[in-house]
């Protein structure tokens, strides 16, 4: 159990809520058209993460529970999958960014 803890230690410390809101906040100033969606997958999985630091608290929780929510949860569906819808717009805004700087 001493990884679990671990593993929980250091998915709080990565500062995830704060990963969000920043993520948030970028694709609000880019114009993301799914932002709401988004938002609502950011605190579905803030809530997973807190429901499982509950059951680890509680003894209750698996390995394999905590590696379905870490390894397919977060990094197949939302970094591989999610994530890469926005990448267009925050490409564009870049871009549009680049040419403003060059004309002036």
């Amino acid at each position: 159990m001493a990884q679990v803890d671990e593993l929980l230690y250091l998915a709080k410390a990565s500062g995830l809520d704060q990963h969000f809101h920043d993520e948030e906040f970028i694709l609000e100033k880019a114009g993301f058209p799914g932002l709401s969606q988004h938002v609502a997958e950011h605190a579905k999985l803030l809530a997973k993460g807190h429901a499982l630091s509950r059951e680890f608290k509680a003894s209750s929780l698996t390995v394999g529970d905590l590696f379905q929510f870490l390894a397919y949860e977060m990094v197949m569906l939302h970094l591989l999958e999610a994530d890469r819808e926005y990448f267009p717009f925050i490409n564009e805004t870049e871009a549009a960014d680049t040419d403003a700087k060059q004309e002036a």
